[in-house]
């Protein structure tokens, strides 16, 4: 039964999986190519939100077994909801580092184009 339950939470994060690891080839590609900073920091994101899904996928599930487990070791629910709630900030944290860094790799691309755009008008 436990089985079952985890398979099914997996599901819904398969998607991400999938969706992230085509943003990491697309982003490799880019950065072999001859990448700027702006580019770099755009892998590190995708790499960053990559191993959100990751986490997140490996977390899925978790709520009822280890709830079921701290119960049968005597915890008190207080006690086990600040285990789990400390367990599963893990994924908002690095989901907030992971958009701060492909916000700020796309930041640095356009204000690198704006500058260039500039200097043509320029001369």
């Amino acid at each position: 039964m436990q089985i079952r339950l985890t398979v099914l939470c997996f599901l819904p994060h398969a998607m991400y999986l999938i969706v992230w690891t085509l943003a990491l080839v697309f982003a490799v590609r880019i950065v072999r190519r001859g990448a700027g900073r702006s580019e770099r920091l755009f892998l590190v994101g995708v790499c960053v939100m990559l191993g959100v899904a990751v986490v997140s996928a490996a977390l899925a599930g978790t709520y009822t077994g280890l709830t079921i487990c701290l119960n049968n070791a005597g915890y008190q629910p207080l006690t086990m909801a600040v285990i789990v709630s400390g367990i599963h900030l893990i994924v908002p944290v690095l989901s907030v580092l992971g958009i701060g860094f492909l916000v700020c790799s796309f930041w640095r691309k356009f204000r690198e184009s704006d500058n260039a755009e500039s200097a043509e008008l320029r001369g």
